[in-house]
């Protein structure tokens, strides 16, 4: 089949086709029995995309004719079902993770001035920025996983132009996208003008939420991207202090 976008300077990438899809089907959107694994999403002219996909069910003569009624009916469902879906207009949900929900860290620069206000959470400059990211990155999210994602959080800013450290959370942690799902579909809405934030093209990154990532949780960090985890020196300090304290002792 062949899908059809507004214009060609919004065309996706043939993974993102494949990811929607497949997240789709994984998570119950679509009412198809495609095979899973059978999708494929290859390039094709300007505008368009050929989406090829297998579904488990018994081929008849009837749908190699176009004109049958059985033909009609079949493409006609897939169609449907293959549609943008609608993403209510509902509120989202605030708060960090619960230990059920599944996140991901989620990571941008903004081609803004850094002000010393958005170092400190209780700002008003910081709540205004956090409130108009979180509201833009939830609209493209709940559009591209729209059965799994709940929300997201801004966790600080730091200054390069202004940095963005956030956290998405979904419903489980079973249904969390790759992070290159994430990445694609918030580069897909900044550059087909789909999200009003002044992304810097090339600085979107995710990761996957480590055990010493505080989630949702905004600090006031402000030295620059993915510091490091300072849990990880604790181990190596108190191993120096055990070996000094053995050489005192054998003294």
């Amino acid at each position: 089949m062949t899908l059809i976008f507004n214009n060609q300077s919004v065309v996706p990438s043939t993974s993102s086709v494949e990811d929607a899809l497949t997240e789709a089907l994984s998570s119950g959107q679509i009412a198809l029995n495609i095979i899973s694994g059978s999708i494929i999403a290859p390039s094709n002219e300007e505008g368009t995309l050929e989406l090829q996909f297998t579904l488990n069910q018994q081929f008849t003569e009837e749908l190699s004719n176009q004109n049958s009624q059985e033909f009609k009916d079949l493409a006609e469902n897939i169609t449907k079902e293959s549609a943008a879906p609608t993403v209510p207009n509902t509120a989202v949900p605030t708060g960090p993770p619960s230990n059920d929900e599944g996140t991901l860290e989620l990571q941008f620069r903004l081609n803004q001035q850094f002000t010393q206000e958005l170092s400190n959470q209780n700002s008003q400059q910081f709540k205004d920025l956090a409130r108009n990211i979180t509201k833009e990155v939830n609209t493209v999210y709940k559009t591209s996983f729209p059965s799994t994602y709940s929300r997201s959080g801004v966790n600080r800013f730091w200054n390069g132009s202004v940095g963005v450290d956030m956290t998405l959370i979904f419903k489980k942690q079973s249904v969390v996208p790759s992070t290159s799902a994430v990445e694609d579909a918030l580069t897909e809405a900044l550059s087909s003008g789909q999200i009003a934030l002044s992304i810097i093209p090339g600085s979107i990154i995710a990761r996957e939420t480590t055990e010493t990532t505080t989630a949702a949780a905004p600090t006031t960090s402000t030295s620059g991207p993915s510091p490091l985890r300072k849990a990880h020196l604790v181990p190596l300090s108190l191993s120096l202090v055990f070996t000094y304290l053995a050489q005192i002792l054998i003294l």
